[in-house]
């Protein structure tokens, strides 16, 4: 268990700072340049994540699964036509980037285009980094690799914006900073030994498609899901769009402990699944999933309970509604203890998430339709966190299937209700304890300080209390044993 923790936390130190990197660079770049660039500078970082994400075709995934389970002998070669088939789909989406310009002229001038489909270009043969070192049990080698991209992306955004101040130069910028990635990952796939050259691995690319392309289906609707309500509350409270955008977020720790938990696992539950060892993949699900219980679950609801004050600070003139929506998205996260489809990928039953990131999204246009008319923007976040919900038992009755177990065991209940049980006393009690004051930081300060104390007595008094049932009884004076 100390393993795979460190693994976990390696992992998430990583990502974290990945996606972290991107939110401050977001919010900075806006009091650093002006509007009008800014306006620029954020369309072309929109088109840049989302062209990465599409344009790599989710083959990071691909490497995770199948890795593990060829030859070592074979490792170069598997990333060499990897990296080239990368290539290509680069050079595509870099010359879909130029069809769009010439087309709708977002941009506004050549040099801004090219360097966002230079960007692009040398991004997304780099993407398979940080997944190649997780398959080969790398983990710290692969939170090391994201570290060093957070730490580049935010000089290559920061010095230009900083020195020239032009959506231009952020974007050259950016340019330089998917070059160096590039090289950077040459020298990944050289340090990757043979025992001796080998001969491309026959129909590769068809095969990693075909694995990939429901998770890229399955990736776009995941997106769109992300997407549709602010496109509700655009055209049902146009005025509120800006507040609810940012009350709609997610926070970075807690979008990657899912990720980092359900990577650290992948390869052992590919080679248990493909021995058809059910009972040793679902107890390295069960036990990497019961290890993110606490931590998941207490963050996700302190964060929800000093939503009112961060939102006084950070944005004092939102509209009535947005603090309150951010905690329901805060408190969505309580089921994000690992990222359930890792199971179904290792089980090649990519299809069934296709079905259920279509469930959820189609559950958010219903339930986010109905809830705003009724509740607004408080209505549509309910009608957002339902949605998930039914998408979280709907994949979890998949999951079973691939176990075959029911699905009460499949997920540690008892160890997530109680990390729930004690979270909900801390937020009680801190709000309780903390609505006599009235200074707003103050406020948040004893917030998260009763919280912390009490979520830790409870678990501590949890597991004594455990600890006594599991021993066994002294027997008494006279009695056979």
């Amino acid at each position: 268990m100390k393993t795979l923790n460190r693994q976990i936390g390696w992992l998430a130190v990583g990502q974290s700072a990945v996606r972290g990197a991107q939110v401050i660079a977001v919010l900075a770049l806006v009091h650093v340049i002006n509007p009008s660039e800014w306006n620029t500078l954020a369309l072309a970082f929109s088109i840049y994540f989302v062209g990465i994400t599409v344009g790599s075709l989710n083959l990071e995934h691909s490497v995770l699964t199948f890795l593990p389970r060829i030859e070592h002998r074979q490792y170069r070669m598997f990333l060499v036509q990897t990296r080239r088939f990368l290539f290509v789909a680069a050079a595509v989406t870099a010359v879909l980037v130029f069809v769009a310009q010439i087309t709708f002229g977002f941009m506004g001038g050549l040099f801004s285009v090219t360097f966002l489909a230079s960007a692009i270009l040398f991004e997304i043969p780099a993407v398979i980094g940080g997944p190649v070192y997780i398959a080969r049990g790398l983990h710290r080698a692969a939170a090391m690799w994201d570290l060093a991209s957070a730490f580049g992306f935010l000089v290559c955004v920061f010095l230009p914006a900083v020195l020239i101040g032009s959506a231009t130069s952020v974007l050259f910028g950016l340019a330089i900073h998917g070059a160096v990635r590039l090289v950077a990952f040459a020298f990944v796939v050289r340090g990757v030994n043979d025992e001796q050259i080998n001969v491309p691995i026959a129909n590769l690319a068809r095969t990693q498609i075909a694995f990939c392309a429901p998770l890229g289906i399955s990736l776009a609707l995941g997106t769109l899901t992300r997407a549709v309500d602010k496109w509700i509350v655009a055209w049902q409270l146009p005025s509120s769009i800006g507040a609810y955008t940012v009350a709609a977020q997610e926070i970075p720790l807690l979008a990657v402990l899912p990720y980092a938990g359900g990577a650290a696992v992948t390869a052992s539950l590919v080679r248990h699944l493909a021995n058809n060892d059910t009972h040793s993949a679902c107890h390295s699900w069960r036990e990497q999933a019961e290890s993110l219980c606490i931590p998941v679950v207490s963050l996700s609801v302190g964060i929800a309970l000093v939503a009112p004050e961060l939102f006084a600070v950070a944005v004092p003139h939102s509209p009535s509604g947005a603090a309150t929506s951010f905690a329901i998205f805060s408190f969505i996260g309580i089921h994000r203890v690992t990222e359930y489809g890792v199971v179904l990928r290792a089980a090649n039953q990519n299809k069934r998430i296709v079905e259920s990131a279509a469930i959820v999204l189609i559950g958010c246009i219903i339930f986010g339709l109905i809830g705003v008319r009724i509740g607004g923007l408080v209505g549509i976040s309910l009608g957002t966190a339902l949605a998930f919900g039914i998408g979280w038992i709907a994949i979890l009755r998949r999951i079973s299937s691939v176990f075959g177990s029911r699905i009460r065991d499949v997920f540690p209940w008892v160890t997530w209700f109680r990390a729930i049980n004690a979270s909900l006393a801390g937020f009680v009690g801190a709000t309780v304890i903390a609505h006599a004051f009235e200074n707003t930081v103050a406020r948040c300060a004893l917030k998260i300080g009763v919280f912390v104390v009490v979520v830790r007595a409870v678990h501590t008094a949890g597991a004594e209390q455990r600890i006594v049932l599991r021993t066994p009884a002294s027997p008494r004076p006279g009695t056979a044993q």
